[in-house]
């Protein structure tokens, strides 16, 4: 099932979506991180879980838990607090897959599991993109070639505009480039100071915007491109 079937099936399920966190490959797929599961796993209290008119089976480490389509419940994966909601369902954090993964042992999750590692690490990172703005193209492209060779960024955009501002009490226009470019915060200053070296302007745009991305495969790029 992919992400869209997941949702489906949870939309038709007859359980209080308020007494219930999705855990397992389930919640892998929910949250981006692979595509596919085969079944859905729930966690939920012992009080709701004897509430739960469903067959009962012997799971994972010779634990109870009761199955009903595609669906299995328990409660000993419970973690009342340790959720993030996730297009409307309590999904359980990346932590508690991470050591539910570990604790099974099984070979098929080790690329999993090293995923899950990589997302921790990367989560105590912050990335940005940055803004500036150039009326030389020679200027925009030695900062371009300077920030790449030393691994400054991971990339670079560069986008036409027709700019008007205010400057000295005149209102002035150029045609401008616009450089956009990713890396990581810790960077900044650094990249600040090879703008500086080469831009002519007198004061010169730099912007610094925030940025995030649930392609983590995305953000980990940005991290082994630059230093």
């Amino acid at each position: 099932m992919n992400k869209l079937e997941i949702l489906e099936k949870l939309s038709h399920l007859d359980l209080d979506r308020d007494k219930y966190i999705v855990i397992g490959g389930a919640a892998l797929v929910l949250r981006n991180i692979v595509e596919n599961t085969q079944d859905i796993d729930l966690a939920t209290s012992h009080a709701y879980y004897d509430k739960v008119d469903w067959p009962t089976k012997m799971g994972h480490f010779g634990l109870e838990i009761k199955c009903e389509d595609c669906f299995e419940i328990g409660y000993n994966l419970y973690f009342e607090n340790e959720y993030e909601v996730i297009d409307g369902y309590k999904v359980i954090n990346i932590n508690r897959i991470l050591e539910e993964k570990i604790a099974l042992k099984r070979k098929k999750d080790e690329k999993v599991i090293q995923l899950l590692r990589d997302m921790i690490d990367n989560s105590k990172k912050e990335y940005c993109m940055i803004e500036i703005a150039f009326s030389d193209e020679d200027e925009l492209n030695a900062v371009v070639d300077m920030l790449l060779d030393k691994r400054l960024v991971s990339g670079c955009q560069v986008v036409n505009s027709n700019s008007k501002w205010r400057w000295n009490g005149e209102i002035e226009k150029s045609l401008e480039y616009l450089l956009f470019v990713k890396t990581e915060k810790s960077l900044i200053s650094k990249i600040y100071e090879v703008v500086k070296k080469i831009h002519s302007y007198e004061c010169f745009e730099f912007a610094v915007f925030d940025m995030s991305s649930c392609n983590h495969d995305y953000l980990r790029w940005i991290d082994r491109e630059t230093v």
